[in-house]
């Protein structure tokens, strides 16, 4: 969510979850431009918390690692 562009929800419907629910704020853009780097069907999102950057990989080829910096916001 942002004043210049706006907001959006995404809704992933099949995914493997592990751990306690987080909310975060990111750059769907960075997220978006991640994930068209990545060549297999499958992909791994690992977070460590809200304000902690995140690592987008390849399930079965860790050689491609995209970090996500999360951005502060009020939700």
């Amino acid at each position: 969510q942002s004043q210049e562009v706006g907001s959006s929800v995404e809704e992933i419907t099949k995914y493997n979850f592990e751990g306690h629910p987080i909310k975060i704020s990111f750059s769907g853009k960075f997220l978006y431009e991640a994930i068209r780097a990545l060549e297999g069907p499958e992909l791994s999102i690992s977070f460590e918390g809200e304000m902690k950057p995140f690592v987008v990989r390849q399930t079965d080829n860790e050689a491609s690692t995209h970090l996500i910096l999360p951005v502060r916001t009020n939700y």
